[in-house]
């Protein structure tokens, strides 16, 4: 009988065992498949272990990974009741019992920790949780401890066996693959966040860049988003400048976080043999230093820099300026800072030269200006003499004059009034240039104008036996505008009607009320004229622009008229447009507000 009974219970242990192994193994498949269906770091460490304490029935567990110097071990999952108080705790490899396992890759049984040196009494002390027994085994992928499991006290009290070891030891080569699969994952994710973020960065500062061209602001718009990406305080930005009769010099124009000293830099340059400022300027190569008492040439700028990083904007293989970035800590910058902030320079180098070739254009055009005045000026004395003196020798106040002499000052008096308009439209096309142009605003009635203006060319358009038609509504209401410019923008568009229409053409001056999304008059002036070809379309009002047809060059014009036509009619918040076919004619319309709507920067005096 007790033989029988022996059986019986053998069977039953090994029945027990085989049931045991197959809970295990189906653990085992549940752990793979969960763990595995996961990239998410901190759902793959939280459910490796959760079933590692399922699986052996411990009364706690911990979950360390490896940093990426392999020097430390860092808690990152904790169950049981020390949970709060361990997690991010770092242990050293090397150190402790699952320091010295993370350092052999082999697994250790502990059955009774107080007899063994390398337990760390201080995390008992700290918790108050009592270890007697620790089973810790290495995760280890692709030949490389990424980090350690470990299990304290069986909750039924035995001790941990070698083959609790084995299973762990099998849960934990899945752990490792699935943990290292989720920190690729993790890192390249990352990575591709950094990258999206930084083309959002890239965009937004593009959009910023095309805000203006003056060089200044592009300047201070490229120092500040560098400065914001790398999260700096002190920064300054200059370009690269030759003067004729002095040596290339460094104009620190945006500064930010600097001495009120280095102001000065902005009016006389910095020297580019002076300091790594001045060599990354002569040489176009960067310069990472984070140690600053390392570097012999560095001129100080604040006494508080510790790191250095400067970059030369290059534009077609040349230096054009410099971008120096400093900061108060030793260490702080990267190559990876070094990469991305290359990109943005290169990238505004484009808007850097452009604003340069800006200055120099406006420059150019406001010496233009200046001169334009300036000459209109000096002109407008001696021609109101000669014009004065012709009158009162047509007036015989010299004696009475023959024919001859009569023509011939008929002659001055005609190209001296052609002189004037002249005078008179370089005036104008500097004024707007200079933004000094001048509106004496008062209710304009246009029938007054239209009416004044006729009366002034009704010979001009008679000596060519054209027909003018006027179209005017009745009810036109009156307008906010300059008399004297209005009477200017009618007598311009009416003079090239007659100008350039062959002798027994039409004209028409209409003018009519709108009201349809638009509050104002209209005003048409059309012509069966020579019209202006597509080409010449493009280029209607451009200063000093005159057709390439010979039917247009054989009338005397300056170029001008239409340009300051246009800007005059802007200035008073108006449009200008036509309609012209080759052979067939032009319609030139412009549109006047009824409330003034003066664009900013135009001088205006109410009457």
């Amino acid at each position: 009988f007790a033989s029988q009974v022996a059986i019986a219970l053998q069977q039953s242990r090994l029945l027990q065992e085989a049931q045991q192994s197959a809970r295990q193994l189906k653990i085992l498949s549940e752990v793979s498949m969960a763990i595995s269906s996961t990239l998410n770091l901190d759902t793959a460490l939280e459910r490796v272990m959760a079933r590692a304490v399922e699986i052996l029935h411990a009364e706690a567990g911990s979950l360390l990974l490896m940093d990426q110097q392999g020097k430390h071990l860092t808690f990152e999952v904790v169950l049981g009741p020390t949970g709060n108080e361990l997690l991010g705790k770092k242990i050293a490899v090397g150190n402790g019992i699952v320091g010295t396992v993370a350092q052999t890759s082999e697994p250790l049984i502990i059955n009774d920790v107080t007899t063994d040196p390398r337990w760390m009494v201080a995390f008992d002390q700290e918790t108050e949780f009592q270890t007697k027994d620790v089973l810790c085994v290495p995760m280890v992928a692709h030949e490389r401890v990424v980090g350690v499991i470990e299990l304290i006290n069986k909750q039924d009290g035995t001790n941990f066996t070698q083959n609790d070891t084995n299973l762990l030891m099998s849960f934990a080569a899945q752990a490792a693959i699935a943990i290292e699969n989720a920190q690729i994952f993790t890192r390249v994710d990352k990575q591709l966040a950094e990258r999206v973020q930084e083309l959002q960065m890239l965009q937004m500062f593009d959009q910023d860049l095309q805000e203006s061209l003056k060089l200044e602001d592009v300047l201070n718009t490229t120092l500040t988003h560098t400065m914001d990406a790398l999260g700096l305080s002190m920064g300054v930005m200059g370009v690269i400048r030759e003067g004729q009769d002095t040596e290339p010099g460094l104009y620190l124009l945006a500064q930010r976080g600097m001495p009120m000293e280095m102001g000065r830099y902005r009016i006389d340059p910095w020297p580019l043999s002076r300091g790594i400022l001045g060599r990354v300027a002569r040489t176009g190569e960067a310069e990472l230093i984070n140690d600053i008492t390392q570097a012999k040439d560095y001129v100080p700028k604040t006494h508080r820099t510790r790191s250095l990083l400067v970059v030369p904007v290059k534009r077609e293989g040349r230096v054009i300026g410099v971008l120096n970035l400093e900061s108060t800590d030793p260490n702080y910058f990267t190559d990876d800072d070094l990469s991305f902030i290359t990109i943005l320079v290169n990238q505004a180098s484009i808007a850097i030269d452009n604003a340069r070739l800006f200055d120099k254009v406006t420059e150019a055009n406001n010496a233009k200006s200046e001169f334009m005045n300036t000459a209109s000026h000096e002109l407008k004395i001696p021609m109101t003499s000669i014009k004065g003196y012709a009158k009162l020798l047509q007036m015989g106040a010299a004696g009475t004059l023959n024919e001859k002499q009569t023509d011939f000052l008929n002659v001055i008096s005609n190209n001296v009034d052609r002189m004037d308009r002249l005078v008179s439209d370089l005036l104008d096309v500097s004024r707007i240039e200079a933004g000094r142009i001048r509106l004496e605003l008062e209710n304009v009635q246009i029938k007054d104008v239209i009416t004044d203006v006729v009366e002034s060319v009704s010979t001009q358009i008679e000596n060519k036996h054209l027909h003018l038609k006027l179209k005017l509504d009745e009810d036109l209401p009156e307008i906010r505008a300059d008399y004297g410019r209005m009477v200017q923008i009618v007598t311009n568009l009416v003079s090239n009607a007659y100008k350039y229409t062959p002798e027994g053409g039409n004209i028409t001056v209409s003018a009519h009320s709108q009201n349809s999304g638009f509050e104002g008059i209209s005003v048409t002036v059309a012509d069966t004229g020579f019209g202006i070809s597509e080409e010449d379309q493009a280029k209607l009002f451009t200063n000093f622009f005159r057709s390439g047809d010979q039917n247009i060059r054989n009338e005397p014009g300056t170029g001008l008229g239409l340009s300051i036509t246009k800007k005059i009619i802007e200035n008073h918040g108006g449009e200008l447009s036509f309609e012209s076919e080759l052979g067939k004619g032009s319609a030139f319309t412009f549109t006047m507000p009824l409330k003034s709507k003066i664009p900013p920067g135009v001088e205006v005096v109410e009457r």
